[in-house]
């Protein structure tokens, strides 16, 4: 059901996306969005990929712990298939800290390339 809500909020921003590929918004001192989703091709497929910052989220019982969601590009679009979408918080493997109450994790996302 979160992700049926998370796939409508972006079906509905859609027309806000700036045509170079940034989410609307702010930018920051990096010069990156400060808003809640963020395009950028993160699997390195040649396709943009859109992360989208679900800062409410509720993770198991912990209120408002926030997640990030990660639908990736393809020929044809934007899709949760294959590669199958990604879905993180902080009680997700790999990812510094744990899920606590009222996080907000997703609130503020950023993207780079380390090569």
């Amino acid at each position: 059901m979160r992700r049926i809500a998370v796939l409508l909020f972006f079906v509905a921003t859609w027309s806000w996306v700036i045509p170079t590929g940034w989410a609307h918004g702010s930018a920051g001192p990096s010069g990156q969005p400060t808003g809640g989703s963020l395009f950028s091709d993160f699997n390195n497929d040649g396709f943009a990929d859109l992360a989208i910052g679900v800062r409410g989220e509720d993770v198991g019982t912990v209120p408002g712990a926030g997640a990030v969601n990660v639908l990736y590009g393809s020929a044809g679009g934007l899709q949760a298939t294959s590669p199958d979408d990604q879905f993180w918080n902080q009680d997700s493997p790999g990812v510094r800290d744990t899920a606590e109450a009222g996080d907000d994790f997703g609130y503020s996302l950023g993207a780079g390339d380390k090569e």
